[in-house]
């Protein structure tokens, strides 16, 4: 898979960071970043916030789908949480590379 193609054409900008990737029968994915700063909470926890990109085709599906989502990494905890139309942050489903993936983003600042 020609993933850096695939992102110029459905990802608008530049400075993309590919991070993962995952093809099976049923669903082609692509995970990618940009514009990493890190910030302060106002609980005092230590966050690098992201753009964070997707590619998306599933097996039932054409065309691949796109959409820039603003993430951001909560370095000590080892999560991320992702944001919603309102503004709100809430927690991001944990995957088991999760943590290695914080601690990579929170370097990147």
């Amino acid at each position: 898979m020609a993933w850096s193609r695939l992102r110029t054409k459905h990802l608008d900008g530049e400075g993309w960071t590919f991070v993962d990737a995952i093809s099976n029968p049923q669903l082609q994915a692509a995970e990618y970043l940009r514009s990493p700063r890190a910030t302060t909470t106002p609980s005092d926890e230590v966050v690098v916030e992201i753009e964070a990109g997707l590619l998306l085709k599933r097996a039932d599906q054409s065309d691949w789908t796109s959409k820039v989502i603003p993430m951001r990494a909560v370095c000590n905890a080892g999560r991320m949480d992702r944001q919603n139309s309102s503004g709100t942050w809430n927690a991001y489903p944990v995957r088991p590379d999760t943590p290695a993936k914080v601690a990579w983003m929170c370097s990147l600042p």
